[in-house]
């Protein structure tokens, strides 16, 4: 009998439920929106019980076309996006996304006590939840969206997260992947209201879905199911995810990290996977805005739909010199100033719509470039190739774009959804990269390059990178009491 997943794929603005194979073909998907709602700028939440209703039905309806075959559930998600249950297992309060801000005193307050902890982080936003109502804090847990998909799933069986999920989250601050006994003292949390740690590959319980135990296999943050997906498991290997922000990931197989913090080049170690015997590492890279922007200007009717966002010339830097540099909300590695903001530089009456969506796609560019120098900067590798996946990649001028910005061949993902893919790959290899080889293999045939007009280093390319840089230094600074924040 054929074996399948079910991939639960929990997004920025969706929830997908795919029906992937043993080739890593994606047969079925099923979307469900997920609602974003920002009541006041730098809030950005949601809804307990449009995530429940959502998860549940778009998990129903691919079991429903995946039949009688074998099959398993493997989870990927959205970091750091954190939700409050309370004692009798209801959602309390909003979901607090990842974008939001409102917790940035809080950070303050932890670095006085020598915790480093960025606002899109979920420590502080379980701090912010425990606030609402004092008599309630200690009743309460709290969740990323892999805890909160397992907890629903097995109808509040199972409390649990994976390691690639907690490591990011912010609780610990040590590589021997235990919960900060010290950050919890300070921020009046205690470990019964955390989940259980567990392994990426493992067991997260069962769905019964109707009269059938469906084992939950795998439990892995998105950055980190993508980064598989691109099957960049190998040293030094390299990806980059446009999605609502730019994340860039590169892989260190199982050398350990020297820290557990942030390093001097912006950058922040990761756990790629865990299973009964390694665990996998790497660090990471990210911007805070790029598909955001692009929404931004449909927003406000400059451009109808991402349709539009591919009209420009790619060399339309020989009769424009508009720039925009992308920080709605703050400028991520290698600054990490939380209050910078967007800009627009040289723009003039000449310059069309056209001009404003090509300057906004390649200040995204820009932007991925810097990501980019942090990570050389920290593994000394430069990559020959990157690879690129998210929903931005099927515009091929903005691809051309990034290529031109780093100055090395880009290689697009054959899967748009790389998290999608890394996920299952995880739970078909049964939690063993090693065994990525064959399950690859015809995703890897279909792959496209597309390689920059200037290498990197040349003239060209340092003039670009000179006004990119000069333009993003007088977007620093702009909300003070943010760009204090450190972490």
């Amino acid at each position: 009998m054929s074996k399948k997943v079910i991939a639960i794929d929990i997004g920025s603005s969706s929830i997908r439920a795919s029906v992937v194979n043993e080739t890593l073909e994606i047969e079925r998907q099923f979307i469900l929106p997920f609602s974003r709602v920002s009541p006041i700028a730098n809030f950005v939440e949601y809804n307990h019980d449009e995530f429940q209703l959502n998860l549940l039905s778009a998990t129903n309806a691919a079991l429903e076309f995946a039949g009688d075959c074998e099959v398993e559930i493997a989870i990927t998600n959205q970091r750091a996006t954190t939700a409050a249950i309370d004692s009798d297992g209801k959602g309390f309060g909003p979901i607090l996304s990842w974008m939001d801000l409102r917790t940035s005193p809080l950070c303050l307050d932890l670095s006085s006590k020598d915790h480093h902890i960025a606002p899109n982080q979920a420590v502080t936003k379980a701090m912010y939840l425990a606030s609402l109502e004092a008599k309630m804090a200690e009743q309460l847990r709290f969740a990323t969206l892999d805890t909160l998909a397992i907890f629903h799933l097995t109808n509040g069986q199972i409390f649990a997260t994976d390691h690639s999920n907690a490591a990011t989250a912010g609780f610990i601050e040590s590589l021997d992947l235990s919960y900060s006994k010290d950050l919890l003292r300070d921020c009046d949390l205690n470990i019964e209201q955390l989940p259980q740690l567990r392994n990426t590959y493992g067991t997260f319980g069962f769905y019964d879905f109707r009269g059938r135990d469906i084992e939950i296999t795998v439990a892995i943050g998105d950055q980190q199911a993508s980064l598989l997906g691109q099957n960049a498991i190998e040293r030094g290997s390299t990806k980059v995810t446009f999605g609502t922000g730019t994340i860039l990931d590169t892989s260190m197989g199982l050398d350990k990290p020297k820290s557990a913090h942030k390093s001097d080049n912006g950058t922040f170690p990761i756990v790629t996977y865990t299973n009964d015997n390694e665990v996998g590492w790497g660090f990471e890279a990210l911007s805070l805005g790029s598909g955001s922007c692009v929404d931004w200007l449909i927003s406000l009717g400059v451009i109808s739909g991402y349709h539009e966002a591919s009209t420009f010339a790619r060399n339309f830097r020989d009769y424009s010199k508009a720039i925009f540099v992308p920080a709605p909300s703050g400028l991520g590695t290698p600054i990490w100033d939380f209050g910078a903001r967007s800009l627009f530089e040289d723009l003039t009456l000449g310059d069309t719509k056209t001009e404003i969506v090509a300057a906004v796609l390649d200040g995204i560019a820009a932007l991925t470039n810097d990501l980019l120098d942090a990570a050389i900067a920290e593994s000394g590798v430069v990559p020959e190739t990157i690879y690129v996946d998210g929903g931005m990649v099927t515009n091929r001028s903005f691809v051309e774009v990034v290529a031109d910005n780093l100055g090395l061949k880009v290689a697009i993902s054959p899967e748009k959804e790389a998290t999608t893919i890394g996920a299952s790959a995880l739970a078909l290899a049964k939690g063993d990269p090693s065994r990525f080889a064959d399950l690859f293999e015809q995703i890897e045939s279909r792959r496209e390059i597309v390689a920059p007009l200037h290498e990197r280093g040349s003239n060209e390319y340092n003039r670009r990178r000179e006004a990119w840089l000069e333009a993003r230094s007088k977007a620093q600074g702009s909300i003070p009491e943010l760009s204090a924040i450190s972490f």
